[in-house]
């Protein structure tokens, strides 16, 4: 119950094989680069090169996003259907992986159609501000009163301001200039405001009015009038959308001719980048080159037959160190129980793995709080469903299902154990099923269950702990830190036991003192005599960590009182209100216990992580692990064949 065995490898390669060896390395995923102090050579990272390659992203993305607005639509599903049955995505097969042949391509491709692509995008953007700004014109001219618009623009002899105001604003302008004007309602807080001043006055007149809240308008110099303007404006406006309905057709076009070039170059030229950026973990003179990897042991033949197959001739070093990365290798009932691992920490390279632990008592755990049949076959249909459809093509969706399947088999078990079928429903309507302990009458009973499971998951992690120390070499932190409460814990045991006569009661007493005796001992070598003598009181810490599985009960009884509750209620509108109360009662069943089902769920996940964390893991694991990361392509819209 370790993770994997993983090895360090410092390969040396000919300069010349190191592109291919990179790509290849790229496409199997069988390592992850790391970084190397070698300092004979120098790093063939080229800044040149990486400008190269983000300039081509770049231009390439501007292009491609460019032409994604005119994709033909997918058929699209909904977020249901594809989370339960998922959605295969039909790849396309790529031939040019390797870095500048990616490169060439994606330049050969840009030739061909990224000028006309910009150019029709921008036909599109310049044509539509071009209405926009007629839209404002329009609505402007509007305004303007019913005749030839240069009589209403300034001249040697006149001056005219023209805007809009706000109708407080109208009286202040009215107490403050003395002039003609032509008032006319906007809406019904606005005013469109035509004022005629000697053109000496206007330049005053106009800061005054600017002050006071007016916005001026540009009234055209145009002998028509506003009406014979708008028209001609709004031919203009075809003239532009017919040139933004040829610019986007033909973008329409390039879009589907192009369609899967661009969708395997939107991927390869990412990829290509990370090819490049991986050179930066490379040390090389013009003959040789030098890189270090992690392989996970059961990888290392495929390493090696990379290098015996491409780089024609190469020396590696191989050792174990204890900075390895970490990574996980659970059987697959395990596995998608690492993912809550992940939550906390990962393990250090070669420290205990406890995935197998969270998928026993987690799924125990979750069962007991929620504990009811239904729940849990609503639950494991669910996961089964997920995991034979969405999951055939994804592994987290068909982890996700096998998790959801494995806690709704528990939920299921302990339903059965304490008698809850969507609550007590089936007892209301007379029909007797299988019940082992009844929780809400039997509370002792649970409460000793409970406490006995709390007992048993602190126990393991606090033997976990013991050996592992040992292990390491630290006996004083084994007896210290695990040897004093698995003592004690044999006390607590001791004395249950004696309670019903099985042994004496001076066994429990004898270990309960030696227990004492051992936490004062060594807390008194670490820390002193006050530090000794205060520690007595870690005892009822203790006992705290282990009443806090209490909560296995408090939330199963929980769920079975709202349970209860819901199904009051359900029989209750069934049975005092006429006509309408059997549909009334069916809502209030269905939603009631959907409600349960997913609130006290939510709960149960909670506090079983929250046991684990708080519980179990501080009992003996440390965490810190760096996980492993191999290098390798992540493909999502192509393939290749590899030889």
């Amino acid at each position: 119950m370790r993770p994997a065995r993983i090895v360090h490898a410092r390969t040396i390669i000919p300069s010349r094989r190191r592109d291919t060896i990179i790509s290849q390395l790229h496409e199997r995923g069988v390592c992850q680069l790391a970084k190397n102090d070698i300092v004979e050579f120098t790093s063939p990272y080229s800044f040149e090169k990486a400008e190269q390659v983000e300039n081509l992203h770049l231009r390439f993305h501007n292009v491609n996003d460019i032409l994604h607005q005119y994709k033909a639509p997918e058929q699209t599903t909904s977020v249901l259907k594809d989370f339960f049955l998922g959605k295969k995505t039909k790849k396309l097969h790529s031939d040019k992986h390797h870095l500048y042949d990616v490169l060439k391509m994606t330049e050969d491709h840009l030739d061909k159609i990224e000028e006309q692509v910009i150019h029709a995008q921008e036909q599109i953007v310049s044509a539509q501000e071009a209405i926009r700004q007629n839209s404002m014109r329009i609505r402007t001219i509007k305004l303007l009163p019913d005749m030839q618009t240069n009589y209403l623009v300034s001249s040697e002899n006149i001056g005219i301001l023209a805007g809009i105001v706000t109708r407080t604003s109208m009286e202040q302008i009215k107490e403050e200039i003395n002039a003609p004007m032509m008032v006319d309602e906007v809406d019904k807080l606005r005013l469109f405001i035509i004022v005629m001043l000697e053109p000496a006055q206007k330049e005053s007149i106009e800061r005054v009015m600017h002050r006071i809240g007016f916005q001026s308008i540009e009234i055209p110099d145009d002998e028509r009038r506003p009406q014979q303007i708008i028209e001609s404006i709004k031919k203009e406006n075809q003239v532009h959308e017919t040139a933004i309905a040829k610019a986007k057709k033909n973008l329409h076009t390039i879009a589907k001719q192009h369609k899967n070039e661009l969708d395997i170059l939107s991927e390869e030229i990412g990829l290509a980048k990370e090819k490049h950026d991986a050179k930066k973990l490379f040390k090389a003179s013009d003959a040789l080159s030098v890189f270090d990897a992690w392989i996970p042991e059961k990888m290392l033949p495929h390493f090696e037959n990379v290098l015996k197959e491409y780089a024609g001739s190469y020396h590696v070093e191989i050792q174990e160190k204890e900075d390895a990365p970490t990574h996980l290798e659970n059987h697959k009932y395990a596995a998608p129980f690492e993912n809550i691992l992940r939550m906390y920490s990962l393990p250090r390279y070669g420290d205990f793995d406890p995935t197998w632990i969270i998928a026993i008592f987690f799924t125990i755990f979750f069962g007991f709080m929620l504990d009811d049949f239904f729940y849990g076959l609503i639950m494991t249909i669910a996961g089964i469903v997920v995991m034979k459809g969405a999951g055939r093509h994804n592994a987290s969706s068909r982890d996700m299902g096998f998790l959801i399947t494995a806690l709704g088999v528990s939920t299921m078990f302990w339903g059965v154990i304490f008698g809850a079928y969507f609550g007590n429903i089936f007892q209301e309507l007379g029909i007797p099923l299988p019940i082992v302990l009844d929780a809400m009458k039997q509370v002792i009973p649970t409460m000793a269950l409970a406490l006995t499971l709390g007992a048993l998951h602190m126990s393991i992690g606090l033997i976990i702990g013991f050996i592992e120390n040992l292990r390491k070499g630290k006996k004083i932190e084994a007896f210290s830190q695990q040897g004093v409460w698995l003592v004690f814990m044999l006390a607590l045991i001791s004395y249950i036991t004696a309670g019903v006569g099985l042994i004496p009661v001076f066994v429990g007493t004898i270990l309960l003192i030696i227990a004492i005796l051992m936490q004062i001992v060594f807390t008194f070598k670490k820390s002193g005599g006050i530090s000794a003598a205060l520690s007595v009181f870690d005892f009822t810490g203790f006992l705290g960590d282990l009443f806090s599985y209490a909560r296995l009960m408090a939330l199963g009884i929980g769920t079975s009182g709202i349970s209860l509750a819901i199904n009051m209620m359900a029989i209750l509108a069934a049975t005092m209100i006429p006509y309408v109360g059997i549909v009334l009662a069916i809502f209030i069943f269905i939603v009631g216990h959907i409600f349960n089902m997913v609130m006290n769920g939510l709960g149960a996940f909670i506090h079983a992580v929250r046991l684990h964390f708080l519980e179990l893991f501080t009992k003996f694991y440390e965490g810190g692990g760096e996980e492993y990361k191999p290098f390798k392509a992540d493909r999502k819209k192509t393939f290749v064949k590899l030889e």
